[in-house]
């Protein structure tokens, strides 16, 4: 029994739709297929197919923590990065689809699913066998050639290039037929110059009339002797009176190679592709080949990324909002080794990559037992809104608080613990030290507005310097006995009444030279103090 309803399963590009001619205005037939025949438009499909069919199309889900975990198991995954129905790879088919929305500007995929929304298979249309439409409610189906009942939207994957209707994108051979059709002349042109022997067009003339047996021996000697490069340089010799006038403008009158040039440059302008990345150097230095990478991923790669990752999502997770799949990018955009070492080193240092997160960027294992997980900070960073609020100003009425006991002594203290505590203290004292000079400096920039930022500054800088030294203070004093001595570390550390001695003592021109000779002076304080304490 017939079946009204199968499919036509024998769609191959040897069907004669495919063969539809477009001829030129330089008489030369171009349609998506003979267009491929040209080396320049077939690098740079072939050129963004292959790079984007090459990358990695994770699934991930989204975490309400506001990361998100790849799903290695899912059903799409397996779909875009092993095979979409079980006979294709993935590899194969994804760049068979490029293929498709680069020439035709459309990529189709019948989408088979299960009565509960899991996918099953991704069916690859030829997209000349494909028609959508819009019905008369405004929804749109799609009619396949071989098919009597149109598949409806949601179960058609549908990824088109620019177009002006939202159904069909633009064909970019169509869009840049004249371009292509130049190029294929040239080519012909050059190919047709040289089987002649490297010889222009002439007429070949004889003082009496030539029978038409006489004219085709003529021409099959011609032929035969000096046609090909082989003999473009052997003599011709002619007898009877026969002369040989040339017609046409030779190739280099006629910028045959300017013009093979040019037209590469137009198709790599048609599709938005660096000369460079299908072999044109001419323009191309050791150093803007990185630049042209860069810009290729992201001039090139990414529009086409975004229009497929819309796609799929919007087609393959209907049911799930948190589900989505998009490229890796990362891989094409990484520099030189040095580059992405200092990379690493900088988030490392900053805490946004813990080791583990460099293995996974670098396609590395983890460290065994967790030892890669761990993000590290810098010691000495505070938080900006601690940093900005002002001292909190005493309570008018304070309850006594009773009197602390004195720590016990430690009878003898660990010798090697006490210099690493005080080195700690000295540290810290340093670090606030460093801090203030750089204000201070800073400050003495502006001489008329000196006083009023030495007063800003000191706002903050004192409950600073107590959170700072208050840890490292304690444990010297539980160590070394010492406590009274330590409660002024804070005090010797307020610069602020030297300043204003300062200030009233040298003129505004003189101030940032003073204020220089203060800085030396005030950097050694550090030790100064580390000493009276270790004594």
């Amino acid at each position: 029994m017939f079946n009204w309803f199968r499919r036509n399963k024998t769609e191959t590009y040897s069907d004669l739709s495919i063969l539809r001619d477009h001829y030129s205005t330089a008489g030369v037939v171009v349609n998506e297929k003979t267009a491929l025949n040209l080396v320049s438009v077939f690098a740079c499909v072939r050129a963004i197919s292959e790079t984007l069919a090459s990358l990695p199309f994770p699934v991930y889900r989204r975490l309400n923590t506001g990361g998100k975990e790849r799903l290695r198991d899912h059903p799409v995954y397996k779909a875009l990065n092993i095979s979409p129905d079980g006979i294709l790879p993935a590899m194969q088919w994804r760049e068979s689809g490029l293929g498709h929305l680069l020439t035709w500007g459309n990529w189709y995929n019948e989408i088979e699913m299960t009565h509960g929304g899991e996918l099953v298979a991704l069916h690859l249309l030829l997209p000349n066998k494909v028609q959508p439409q819009r019905t008369k409610s405004g929804k749109v189906e799609y009619k396949v050639e071989g098919s009597y009942v149109p598949i409806p939207a949601e179960r058609m994957c549908h990824v088109a290039g620019l177009g002006f209707d939202g159904l069909s994108g633009y064909s970019p051979i169509k869009l840049g037929k004249s371009a292509i059709s130049l190029s294929l002349a040239a080519e012909t042109f050059g190919s047709s110059w040289f089987g002649n022997g490297s010889r222009g067009q002439g007429v070949i003339t004889h003082p009496q009339r030539l029978s038409d047996s006489a004219k085709a021996n003529l021409r099959e000697s011609l032929s035969e002797v000096h046609g090909g490069p082989e003999n473009a340089h052997r003599w011709m010799i002619f007898e009877e009176g026969i002369s040989v006038q040339q017609l046409g403008v030779p190739p280099e009158d006629a910028q045959f190679l300017g013009t093979r040039l040019f037209q590469l440059q137009e198709i790599c302008r048609l599709y938005r592709i660096s000369p460079a990345l299908v072999g044109d150097l001419s323009r191309s230095t050791f150093s803007n080949q990185e630049q042209e990478g860069i810009n290729f991923v992201v001039h090139t790669l990414r529009p086409h990324c975004r229009r497929i990752e819309n796609e799929f999502c919007r087609k393959l997770f209907q049911l799930d909002d948190d589900l989505f799949a998009e490229h890796l990018l990362d891989g094409l955009l990484r520099g030189d080794s040095a580059t992405r070492n200092a990379a690493y080193a900088t988030g490392r240092q900053w805490g946004w990559y813990s080791a583990d997160d460099i293995n996974e960027l670098e396609n590395r294992n983890p460290l065994p037992e967790g030892q890669g997980q761990i993000y590290l900070v810098p010691a000495n960073m505070v938080n900006a809104a601690d940093y900005l609020k002002p001292a909190e100003e005493p309570a008018t009425e304070t309850p006594p608080e009773p009197a602390e006991e004195p720590p016990t002594a430690v009878p003898e203290p660990n010798q090697e613990a006490l210099a690493a505590s005080l080195n700690c203290v000295q540290d810290n004292i340093d670090r606030m030290l460093r801090r203030e000079v750089e204000a201070i400096r800073n400050a003495a920039r502006k001489p008329m507005q000196f006083l009023h930022l030495v007063d800003l500054f000191y706002e903050t800088h004192r409950p600073m310097v107590e959170r700072a030294l208050s840890p490292s203070v304690k444990a010297y004093g539980l160590l070394a006995g010492k406590f009274d001595q330590l409660v002024e570390v804070p005090d010797l550390l307020d610069g602020r009444d030297e300043l204003l001695e300062l200030s009233g003592s040298v003129s505004a021109t003189e101030l940032p030279q003073a204020v220089e000779q203060w800085a030396n002076r005030r950097l050694g304080k550090g030790l100064e103090i580390t000493r009276q304490l270790a004594t």
